[in-house]
C-alpha cells in the first residue's frame, strides 16, 4: 500500500467536505439566488483528489516526484477556487472574464503534472 495516495485521498476528502459544507452555508444566506459553480465546487477535489489517489493506490502505482505532486496540488486548486469564485459572483449578480483565466491555467497545469508523471517524473521507491 503506498501510504502518500492514501493519504492524499484523504486529505482531498476532507478538503471536499469542507467546500461542500461551505457552499452549503453559503447558499443558505444568498436570498433563494443559487449558482451551480457554487454548488458543485466541491467536485475538483473529489474527483482529481480522493478518486483519483484511490484508484491509483490500488494501481499499485509509482508516486509522483514532488514537483509533478506540487503542479497536480495546484492545478487542482485553481480549479477549484476559480468555480468557488465563478459561484460568488454569480450569486451577487455580475461577472468578470479575468475569472475564465482559472479555467484554462487550472486545467494546464494538470496536463503539465500528468505529461511529467507520464514521462520521467516518478519516485521509484514508496515513500
Amino acid at each position: 500500500m503506498n501510504r502518500l495516495f492514501h493519504r492524499n485521498s484523504f486529505v482531498y476528502l476532507l478538503i471536499s467536505l469542507f467546500i461542500l459544507l461551505t457552499g452549503f452555508i453559503y447558499e443558505l444566506f444568498s436570498h433563494g439566488i443559487y449558482s451551480m459553480s457554487m454548488i458543485y465546487a466541491y467536485t475538483p477535489t473529489l474527483i482529481l483528489g480522493t478518486l483519483l489517489n484511490a484508484v491509483l493506490e490500488r494501481l499499485k502505482a509509482y508516486a509522483p516526484g514532488s514537483i509533478t505532486k506540487q503542479i497536480w496540488h495546484c492545478g487542482v486548486a485553481t480549479v477549484t477556487v476559480g468555480m468557488l469564485l465563478n459561484g460568488i459572483f454569480q450569486i451577487y449578480g455580475t461577472a468578470n472574464k479575468l475569472l475564465n483565466l482559472y479555467y484554462i491555467i487550472g486545467p494546464l497545469l494538470l496536463a503539465t503534472a500528468a505529461i511529467l508523471y507520464l514521462t520521467k517524473d516518478r519516485n521509484v521507491k514508496e515513500q
